[in-house]
């Protein structure tokens, strides 16, 4: 009887040990299983944070290099102003008054010449300015010294068009009105396509005239030249009737 009895307790501590064993099994499993999110959502956070800072790390390098970029142009424009100061100064000591007013005015009449071959949607305002200075120097309104110095920031305006490109949206007078947008390229051509969907060349030789393209394979490169200059897209390699940028 004394051995039977044992041997049911034996069988329930068994039974009970085997149990507890089980429960540690699945609660061991269910804590791994709790670290392994755990630390998958902990990467996940680290790649993330790495994300930001890698976008934080980008905007900052193009606002270095941007303040980089202004500092040198204020820089050049600090040494264009002293060298005009220099030629002033100079040009003054070589020449008399007299002498100085007759060579400007004649020096505006032959750079206002030079004007009527500049591209027509930037030229008209140069020419605007020149007029202003012309009228302001014979009113006396500013003296030989300003006048020379405002005519050379015309001419440096007019060479830093004459040397890029840009997208316009503007009327131009051909055989009538039209209304284009238009890439201008350099000082005397540019690409265009009117209100009416002509696409064409304006360019300079002996005079301005417009080359209407009526090939779709001409009309399909000028599109994209104006779109992608639309977009602010302005480098690349673009294929054009008659020259290749």
């Amino acid at each position: 009887m004394k051995s039977i009895i044992l041997s049911i307790l034996l069988v329930q501590v068994t039974q009970v040990a085997a149990s507890t064993l089980q429960d540690e099994v699945l609660a061991t499993s269910k804590l791994r299983q709790d670290v392994e999110l755990l630390s998958l959502e902990v990467e996940n956070l680290k790649k993330s944070q790495q994300s930001e800072m890698d976008v934080y790390i980008q905007r900052d390098q193009e606002v270095s290099a941007q303040i980089l970029k202004e500092k040198f142009r204020g820089d050049q424009l600090k040494t264009q102003i002293r060298l005009s100061q220099e030629k002033l100064k100079h040009h003054a000591k070589n020449l008399n008054t007299k002498g100085n007013e007759v060579w400007l005015k004649n020096f505006w009449k032959k750079y206002e010449e030079s004007l009527t071959q500049a591209h027509p949607l930037y030229a008209p305002k140069l020419q605007e300015k020149i007029q202003k200075l012309k009228l302001d120097f014979e009113q006396k309104k500013i003296s030989y010294e300003h006048a020379l110095l405002q005519t050379w920031f015309v001419m440096e305006r007019d060479l830093a068009k004459s040397q890029d490109a840009e997208f316009l949206l503007s009327p131009l007078q051909g055989e009538k009105l039209y209304h284009v947008e238009m890439v201008r390229l350099g000082r005397n051509q540019g690409y265009f396509r009117t209100a009416e969907g002509q696409y064409g060349k304006l360019f300079y030789t002996n005079k301005w005239e417009m080359n209407f393209f009526e090939d779709t394979s001409s009309q399909k490169m000028i599109e994209n030249l104006l779109t992608q200059f639309k977009q602010q897209q302005k480098t690349g390699l673009y294929q054009l009737p008659g020259i290749q940028l």
